[in-house]
């Protein structure tokens, strides 16, 4: 079921566990840079791109803090990511082109010695 963060006390109350928060926010800080490292040309892991990420996290249907341990506030936090992040790096990175490994060169053209 899709849902809106708001803060509108007049909206309907609704339920989330756990496990939907998970499903809906399942990437870590690590797997979303690695994700994009894989499907961007012109990626790095770089302040731009530290900036850009801060920037996008801001709006809740992108990402959201949790603490570790749900029964203690003061608990270290964790960030999880929506998949749905990617629509705003899509404005800022140049997508690789399918079928290309990191590995392979840009270009087609072969290096003569």
């Amino acid at each position: 079921m899709a849902f809106r963060w708001t803060d509108d006390p007049d909206a309907p109350a609704v339920t989330v566990r756990e496990e939907d928060v998970l499903e809906n926010y399942p990437l870590t800080y690590r797997d979303l840079t690695d994700l994009l490292k894989r499907r961007y040309d012109n990626f790095l892991e770089n302040e731009d791109y530290h900036g850009l990420r801060k920037r996008l996290q801001q709006e809740h249907r992108y990402s959201i803090e949790r603490v570790l341990n749900p029964s203690n506030p003061k608990s270290s936090r964790q960030r999880f990511f929506n998949a749905n992040i990617l629509q705003g790096f899509d404005k800022h990175y140049k997508q690789r082109i399918k079928g290309r490994s990191l590995s392979q060169p840009k270009t087609s053209a072969a290096v003569t010695g």
